[in-house]
């Protein structure tokens, strides 16, 4: 079986991560596949990107691939149950194929259409800088395929298939349909052209649309804390893309007694806690402590583009 979706267009020269959960009570010997493919591709590994699942019945936990590695033909690299328990730090016969295990193949994009990926099973490293490389650009499918030859009973079972890539400000104007002048950084297109107060970088970084006045919506938000004696404390609230660091984000505080002297950075210094918002961004809060009459707080984001 194989989905429609295509996602070369996100991906392509793109790091991104393939994951998925799987079970297994099929008892025999025999594997179930996920793959992604290119328009050249097949499933028996070569040049492609993913796995195959063995059953309960066979000592081999995984076949990954890997252009450096071939020790099960079709450049698949063989991976032994016992090579998982010792990753995984269980006991000989404790890696149990029948309970459920969150799998990834995390790639990191290489030059002349050569990538290397790491596969991790349960939040352990079990190999590392694999090898691979697709023949064609234009097409990204995720492929599944099981071969049970033998009678024996039961199945595998796939859930929470994941493919994750860096959203990066490109990609981000891409999918806004922002283009020319509209797809600067600095570019603030709402109302006509007059705006919302948030320019195109602000908006993707705290997560608003650049085609809607959103800003009272998206910008950070604070309220006053009293510490008596003179003393308050400003809480500052504001949204942060999980993975801003692999974006080349850098979110960070800047503080002033008055506005005629220089701003003070404070980067995360007074962060206190987060809390998630949905599977891009995370909520931030701040504590910024004042025991001046006057007290001003400013989020500073960079991009570094290099």
């Amino acid at each position: 079986m194989q989905a429609t979706a295509n996602f070369a267009r996100y991906i392509v020269g793109n790091d991104f991560e393939l994951s998925f959960k799987l079970s297994m009570d099929y008892t025999g010997v025999d594997w179930v596949s996920v793959y992604l493919v290119d328009a050249a591709s097949s499933i028996w590994g070569a040049n492609d990107f993913g796995v195959h699942a063995l059953g309960p019945g066979n000592t081999v936990a995984f076949y990954i691939n890997d252009l450096a590695l071939n020790d099960g033909g079709n450049n698949l690299h063989l991976i032994y149950e016992s090579d998982m328990e010792t990753a995984l730090g269980l006991a000989p016969g404790g890696y149990d194929k029948t309970q459920q295990h969150t799998i990834q193949l995390i790639s990191t994009a290489g030059a002349g259409g050569t990538n290397r990926y790491d596969f991790v099973v349960d939040g352990a490293t079990i190999k590392t800088n694999l090898l691979y490389a697709f023949s064609d650009d234009t097409i990204r499918k995720i492929d599944f395929l099981s071969f049970f030859a033998d009678a024996a009973p039961g199945g595998a079972y796939i859930d929470d298939i994941a493919l994750r890539y860096p959203r990066t400000y490109t990609r981000w104007s891409v999918d806004n349909n922002l283009v020319g002048a509209d797809a600067l950084r600095d570019a603030d297109i709402e109302n006509g052209g007059l705006g919302d107060g948030m320019d195109n970088l602000l908006e993707y970084a705290l997560g608003g649309d650049p085609n809607v006045d959103d800003a009272a919506t998206y910008l950070p938000t604070y309220g006053i804390t009293e510490a008596g004696g003179g003393s308050n404390f400003v809480d500052y609230v504001y949204n942060r893309r999980f993975n801003s660091a692999a974006l080349g984000l850098t979110y960070g505080l800047n503080t002033s007694t008055n506005l005629l002297s220089a701003w003070n950075y404070a980067g995360t210094a007074y962060e206190t806690s987060s809390a998630t918002i949905d599977q891009d961004f995370e909520s931030v809060s701040n504590s910024v402590p004042f025991d001046t009459d006057e007290g001003f707080v400013n989020l500073e984001i960079m991009e570094n583009q290099d």
